[in-house]
């Protein structure tokens, strides 16, 4: 947390349960917590400068070798004295960090390019404060309100919009953007953005192998910086496509002593077929099945680490699993975070479309009712990707941050920017990956994709986007049917069963206990917005009415807005 006031102040006072500190005249900043990757992150301070980055800056050996610097804290000095401002725009990894300049006295708050090193921060006219923990910041202030917007965002997408948060007077700093504070005036920047409408003159043989060459050299940017700092490596597998090749190509570029985990129920496809994948690549496998025990009490806790800026049902099995694991000698959780998105795309036709309102939301119940974005996008899956995709998808590694730090392959900027220069008819409905799956690796098209109930290099029909492999012809109730319910009425059925990925539907239906559990702590908590009638209304008509997921869209919102207005 950092705090910049006109003058030293007395709002300093309650700020020293801190692990380090610095206080330097109207300037104030602390931090909390271990720092795993010690070398990536810095809490420093000399008579000119005061640096503090944390995370992991993967590609940091090349950007000190490039200014022939020995560590971080003398190659960021000499890049802001050549360059300025932008000093941290070339790292690669999940990052954030704080630079105050005291001759100029000017500060820079920044996050990384797709803000899942998230940050927030409050401005008034006495003072700015900022930090990764909003009930820190709200600490600090003498009244806060609840944000409807913010809380109709959560309802209705199921994650924020743009800068929102549930606290009025704090705003999230997006992905790709840094706070530059000079003599006390305030500006927001952007730094970084991608462009999916610039094409690359690449032909498809060209694509793929570029394809290749990018993914290579950021899985192994991740992995050798598990063994700069001698850990082993872990890693998320399923029986989708995206872990799948961060661990398949890990493996063939001869990383060992990995160790790859998964959750699901026991014995669905991401338990079976990760196992299998795991054993054939020689790596050890850690299967953790989830119940819905712990549900409610989950709830509260992770409201505590996402503060409700997303719907805690997408991590409520990742918060169970990873609190199980021993991550001492680990370094990196190695995830495949966006990929089906990356070198696939969000859109639902091979062109791209306007924006929609609503598009990659959780829910329509409230529909009329959802805020509207307030920043310019070049079409839906511009849009999509930084509100489902940056806000929305990525607050799962907020989970995994209270233990390591988090990475992708198919976050790497350079991969990244150059999946988004290919022809989205090329991206949709996975053609390329496939075919650079198929060309390039094989093998790894030997095992069930999830997604298809089929492998992924087996023959399938093709419908307009639909994808329809002939072996789901023998497994008509299970693979086929639901796609050919998708094919006729443009939307897959409601699974109600146990045997998916997100099987939370099938245990509320199924648990009378959980059910009353759930139905009495709204009725408990949803005194929390009496102020608020129309809100209030809506939230119990969507609670008793809507899905199990928009119940716990509800239930995010309470459990949110009880422990930021507990003092």
């Amino acid at each position: 947390m950092g705090i910049l006031t006109k003058s030293k102040q007395s709002i300093f006072e309650g700020t020293n349960n801190s692990d380090q500190k610095i206080v330097c005249k109207n300037v104030f900043v602390s931090y909390k917590g271990e720092r795993k990757f010690e070398s990536d992150s810095i809490f420093y301070e000399d008579n000119e400068f005061i640096i503090v980055t944390e995370g992991v800056i993967l590609n940091l050996n090349q950007l000190k070798e490039s200014l022939q610097k020995p560590d971080l804290k003398s190659y960021i000095i000499e890049k802001y004295n050549r360059t300025g401002n932008l000093f941290f725009e070339d790292f690669k990894g999940s990052f954030c960090g704080f630079f105050y300049d005291k001759n100029k006295k000017k500060a820079i708050v920044y996050t990384n390019h797709f803000g899942d090193k998230q940050l927030f921060f409050h401005q008034s006219d006495d003072f700015f404060i900022f930090g990764s923990d909003i009930k820190e910041i709200t600490n600090h202030l003498s009244h806060f309100s609840l944000s409807e917007k913010g809380a109709y965002s959560l309802l209705t997408y199921g994650f924020m919009l743009d800068d929102l948060t549930l606290v009025d007077e704090v705003k999230k700093l997006e992905a790709g953007h840094f706070l530059i504070m000079d003599q006390n005036n305030l500006a927001i920047q952007k730094y970084w953005d991608f462009d999916n409408t610039r094409y690359t003159k690449d032909n498809q043989e060209q694509i793929i192998e570029n394809i290749d060459l990018l993914f290579r050299n950021a899985v192994r940017l991740e992995f050798e910086k598990d063994l700069e700092y001698n850990f082993k490596h872990l890693s998320t597998l399923s029986a989708g496509l995206d872990s799948r090749m961060n661990v398949w190509l890990a493996h063939d570029l001869r990383f060992k002593n990995q160790t790859n985990f998964t959750f699901s129920t026991s014995g669905y496809l991401d338990n079976t077929i990760a196992q299998n994948i795991a054993s054939a690549l020689d790596n050890q496998f850690i299967f953790i099945s989830i119940t819905e025990n712990q549900i409610l009490e989950n709830f509260e806790k992770i409201s505590k680490i996402n503060f409700g800026n997303c719907s805690i049902s997408g991590n409520i099995h990742v918060y169970n699993s990873i609190s199980n694991l021993n991550f001492s000698k680990f370094g990196l959780c190695h995830t495949g975070q966006l990929g089906d998105v990356v070198i696939g795309t969000y859109n639902k036709t091979p062109q791209h479309q306007p924006v929609q309102v609503l598009s990659g939301s959780f829910s329509n119940f409230l529909k009329d009712f959802a805020p509207l974005t307030t920043r310019l996008f070049l079409n839906n899956e511009h849009f999509i990707m930084h509100q489902r995709g940056f806000n929305g998808i990525l607050q799962g590694n907020l989970v995994f941050q209270e233990y390591t730090e988090v990475s992708s392959p198919f976050m790497d900027k350079d991969l990244f920017e150059y999946c988004m220069s290919i022809p989205p008819e090329l991206r949709f409905n996975h053609r390329i990956y496939l075919k650079w799956i198929k060309k390039k690796h094989p093998k790894a098209g030997n095992y069930i994709w999830e997604k298809i109930r089929a492998k992924p290099n087996s023959l399938a029909l093709r419908y307009k986007q639909y994808h329809l492999p002939i072996s789901n012809f023998w497994n008509i109730r299970s693979a086929l049917l639901p796609r050919i319910i998708k094919l006729l009425s443009g939307k897959f059925p409601d699974i109600v069963n146990k045997n998916n990925m997100n099987p939370y539907q099938y245990w509320y239906n199924s648990n009378l206990d959980l059910q009353k559990e759930i139905t009495a702590y709204f009725e408990t908590e949803k005194q929390r917005v009496e102020k608020y009638p129309e809100l209030l209304k809506n939230i119990t008509k969507m609670f008793y009415e809507g899905t199990f997921i928009e119940k716990s869209q509800v239930i995010s919102l309470l459990s949110a807005i009880k422990y930021l207005w507990n003092k």
